[in-house]
């Protein structure tokens, strides 16, 4: 039965929700454990992945749920549900992977499985720099590799000519990931095979030689309007404190409101991004610098705080209601 917009049924339901005796009974009374939804074109056993319910995925899949599950939204399949989302639930991607499920180019990355990456590689060079899809912002393996930290794949990936300085939707490659999340490691190995320096690479770190040049080419880049405006944004969710007074001290404005090129999020400022990321040094730098406290985004109409709040980032937002209190 059809119970919201998207046509996500009870079953749906009750595997997001981790009810496992309401799974099995409506699996009793004869749901379809292979119905789609029409938001993410998704199953029911894509929804208990993404929750890491084990015993509902054994269910299903007992079941005779489709273990891979082909064909979502994300192109992600099943096992992406399990390991691409914020959490990585390893023991049901290692449970779906002993009952048949493939791995893709981005569950082989994200769990650094080498051996699968180059199984890949060898049907089609080409997934080496396969693009994720618009809510993930068009990023590609290598990427992912740089944001979970997967050094061995970042190696593997390159070894089978992965482009080094592929951009994103954003326009950042991944040395700028590894360099503004401070993963020093990471950023070893993309020098260490010539990746370029471009400027967020260049502000996270420090190489002011390389700032200063490209700054004195185009003095208002970061300013609203220009090339590099979001760059605060960016920096926000992930940077240091250090880089953003950097930031700001080159022009960057604290005020600046950014539409999401990716989920359609609308008007949001760099404070919500550090709140939604939980970055605390970059609060405190906002919000010395005048970052409006009470700003509301152009689609949830929600604060800074409130952004917090709906990503679980209890100590961002007692900070940032801390600024607020008299």
């Amino acid at each position: 039965r059809e119970i919201s917009q998207f046509k996500t049924t009870a079953l749906h339901g009750a595997a997001d929700g981790g009810h496992l005796a309401v799974v099995e009974l409506l699996l009793n009374r004869g749901a379809d454990p292979d119905l789609r939804d029409e938001g993410d074109n998704a199953t029911a056993l894509h929804f208990a992945a993404e929750r890491g319910s084990l015993p509902i995925v054994k269910l299903l899949i007992e079941r005779g749920a489709d273990v891979n599950g082909f064909g979502d939204l994300h192109g992600w399949d099943v096992i992406g549900w399990a390991t691409l989302h914020h959490d990585v639930h390893a023991d049901v991607a290692d449970y779906l992977l002993e009952n048949g499920a493939q791995h893709n180019i981005f569950t082989a990355v994200a769990m650094g499985a080498l051996e699968a990456i180059r199984k890949l590689a060898e049907v089609s060079r080409d997934v080496m720099d396969k693009p994720m899809a618009i809510w993930e912002a068009r990023r590609r393996p290598l990427h992912l590799a740089v944001r979970r930290k997967q050094r061995e794949a970042i190696k593997v990936l390159l070894d089978l000519g992965a482009e080094i300085d592929g951009t994103d939707l954003e326009g950042l490659t991944p040395l700028d990931y590894a360099a503004l999340e401070g993963d020093k490691e990471s950023v070893e190995i993309l020098l260490a095979r010539n990746a370029k320096i471009g400027l967020p690479a260049a502000f996270a770190l420090r190489r002011k030689d390389f700032v200063e040049a490209y700054l004195t080419e185009n003095p208002d880049a970061l300013k609203p309007g220009q090339r590099w405006e979001v760059l605060i944004e960016l920096a926000s969710g992930a940077g240091s404190g250090e880089v953003i007074e950097e930031l700001i001290a080159h022009g960057a404005s604290v005020h600046l409101r950014i539409d999401s090129p990716s989920f359609g999020t609308r008007s949001f400022t760099p404070l919500h991004s550090a709140a939604w990321s939980g970055n605390l040094e970059a609060i405190r730098v906002l919000v010395k610098h005048g970052a409006d406290l009470e700003a509301r985004d152009g689609t949830y109409k929600a604060t800074p705080a409130e952004w917090a709040d709906y990503a679980g980032r209890t100590e961002a937002g007692e900070l940032l209601r801390s600024f607020a209190a008299p």
